[in-house]
């Protein structure tokens, strides 16, 4: 069988193997080039679906480079053996450090006159956030965005956005944090001691 050769660009997609340490984030891998040439007959190209570069992770407490092979497979998950050899490519694998950390609400403003707040929380009251270790360690609490109650005469909830995430990343958030104000009306009791 004879077969014209012909040659496609193809997007690397980056696999990982071995366990990721716990409490620490793998944020999305970067390849260098982020795409491969593959040459070969006609019919093995044309059945190409995925280049692969496979890292191992297992033990990682920090970013990973490494320079590794480009596999090809074709809609099976066979691997394809190319005659003509591919690239290596170095794939960048960002790993940051875990915690937990406090969500503070900051309410402004006066209920009406004669009621008062008697209580404020925050749902979740702890966002878990990751972040390069030198900036993870100066961050002990995050705000949630102004509340403003002037006038408010009964509960309040609102979702609050989170201030100053600049270099973090959420996790685990799966809706806008919500601000809870319990507002009740004041009332006077007069005792009289005998």
């Amino acid at each position: 069988n004879i077969e014209g050769i012909i040659s496609k660009v193809m997007d690397v997609t980056v696999q990982y193997e071995g366990k990721q340490t716990e409490n620490f984030y793998r944020s999305l891998p970067l390849s260098n080039p982020s795409s491969v040439k593959i040459t070969g007959p006609r019919s093995v190209v044309n059945s190409a679906t995925a280049a692969v570069a496979t890292v191992n992770i297992e033990g990682a407490v920090d970013n990973i480079v490494k320079t590794v092979p480009v596999r090809v497979y074709d809609g099976t998950d066979a691997e394809i053996f190319m005659s003509v050899p591919i690239d290596n490519v170095e794939v960048t694998v960002p790993i940051y450090p875990t915690k937990y950390v406090d969500l503070v609400p900051n309410i402004i403003g006066l209920p009406e006159e004669g009621y008062q707040i008697t209580d404020v929380t925050v749902k979740p009251e702890k966002v878990r956030i990751a972040a390069r270790k030198d900036i993870l360690d100066t961050i002990t609490e995050l705000k949630v965005a102004d509340l403003d109650i002037s006038g408010a005469f009964n509960n309040i909830l609102s979702s609050r956005e989170i201030l100053n995430t600049d270099g973090l990343i959420i996790l685990d958030l799966t809706t806008t944090p919500v601000v809870n104000v319990a507002i009740e009306k004041s009332i006077e009791k007069e005792f009289v001691y005998e």
